[in-house]
């Protein structure tokens, strides 16, 4: 568990050229397989269609996510979420959200150009934030995208604690005091988005098919488990 904390790409590189793209392991007590390669992980996502991956949280930090993310649910119930999900995340919504892309992504270059140097990682995940916020979701935040941004590498830096005690010191405390002003942030965005006209743009349209996606059952998201997985996405 301690190898795999420290560097993950070598923990799995090692194994790999001993053990071959598939291999068992242990993390945390827990027993895993881990995949590599793209024939594997098409066979993978075929198996995932059917329900019968387990996914499990490797690290308590994963806890951030919350109970209800998919990195947290297994089997049938992992499988109901993701396709309930990618229902609205179809091809032809995606495309409609590109003029706003390309348009966000001008506005961004016009602010590179002349500036000489500047750290190229952290503005390329404000133009991901806003393109995923934006663009996809309709979110609009009385915050702005930098604090937004701020509390998201917060949030992530407790992924990856040995331990889940919450203490405001920790890296898992401060994550989780990040994802509750997250969720806020979510959860008021949403509001104003359900009071706003049914015209509002693209991003809207995705965020209103989450919120009315139903199953074979007609069962629809509880709001917890649109919020965690809305952190989820923001993250990634």
């Amino acid at each position: 568990s301690i190898e795999y904390l420290k560097n993950q790409p070598a923990f799995a590189l090692k194994r790999v050229g001993k053990h071959g793209n598939i291999f068992k392991s242990s993390i945390f007590g827990r027993k895993c397989v881990f995949v590599t390669g793209v024939d594997a992980l098409k066979k993978i996502i075929k198996l995932e269609s059917n329900g019968t991956i387990a996914i499990r949280p490797v690290t308590p930090g994963l806890q951030v996510f919350g109970p209800n993310s998919m990195l947290s649910l297994n089997g049938t119930e992992h499988d109901r979420l993701r396709r309930l999900l990618y229902s609205a995340f179809s091809r032809d919504t995606l495309m409609s959200c590109l003029p706003f892309i390309l348009d966000t992504a001008k506005e961004a270059c016009a602010k590179f150009e002349g500036r000489g140097y500047f750290p190229m990682h952290k503005e390329f995940k404000r133009f991901a934030l806003r393109v995923t916020a934006s663009a996809v979701l309709g979110m609009e935040s009385q915050r702005s995208w930098d604090e937004v941004l701020e509390l998201l590498i917060t949030m992530g830096l407790g992924i990856y604690s040995l331990t889940d005690i919450r203490l405001p010191f920790t890296d898992f405390g401060k994550a989780m005091d990040s994802r509750e002003e997250l969720l806020d942030i979510i959860a008021d965005s949403i509001r104003e988005m359900e009071a706003g006209s049914p015209e509002d743009g693209a991003g809207v349209r995705v965020m209103r098919q989450i919120l009315d996606a139903r199953d074979e059952d007609g069962n629809g998201l509880e709001m917890p488990v649109i919020l965690d997985n809305l952190i989820l996405i923001l993250w990634a």
